[in-house]
């Protein structure tokens, strides 16, 4: 959009409310002066329209910035907190992928995912490479969480991963018992 205002492409801006066209006040000064540069003056929102030509609308568009900033980061801190709770109670965190060897629930093991885990350590532990264990593995049918082909590093993860042998981590740090 930024790029179209410049080109001269764009006469006005119409969004839902200022909050959803940036969250960061750095943002709104860079939008503000390319509109200005650029001789669009005019933001219409379902909320009302701002000038942002005039003192009066920039400093209003400034204002609905901070605010919109300050809620972005109390948003950040309250999911931080909830994702530490999670850990210290020994519960998992939904979203992204599922853990390879657990169910959608991330509690329930998968069977046959759990099985390659033990048959992958237990191969480890009498000395087998990472490499031909994930050879061994997409010889095997059994793919990534995500459908992929075994990479050292993920293997090398599962492995090392406290998950595996129920411990919880948080931001790389062991917390306690897993549930």
């Amino acid at each position: 959009m930024l790029a179209d205002i410049r080109a001269g492409r764009v006469d006005a801006v119409v969004c839902w409310h200022i909050d959803r066209l940036h969250r960061q006040p750095i943002e709104l000064e860079e939008f503000a002066a390319t509109c200005t540069s650029a001789g669009v003056s005019d933001v219409v929102t379902l909320h009302g329209d701002l000038n942002l030509g005039s003192g009066d609308g920039l400093l209003v568009a400034r204002l609905l910035a901070a605010v919109a900033a300050n809620e972005s980061d109390a948003k950040s801190r309250r999911s931080q907190r909830k994702m530490l709770e999670l850990a210290q109670s020994g519960r998992a965190h939904s979203g992204g992928w599922r853990p390879f060897g657990f169910a959608t629930d991330r509690v329930t093991h998968d069977p046959r995912e759990a099985d390659a885990i033990r048959t992958v350590a237990a191969r480890v532990i009498a000395g087998e490479s990472l490499t031909s264990l994930c050879t061994w593995l997409d010889t095997q049918g059994i793919t990534t969480v995500a459908g992929g082909s075994w990479r050292l590093p993920t293997l090398r993860d599962l492995l090392l991963s406290g998950r595996v042998w129920g411990q919880r981590t948080h931001r790389g740090q062991l917390i306690g018992p897993g549930q």
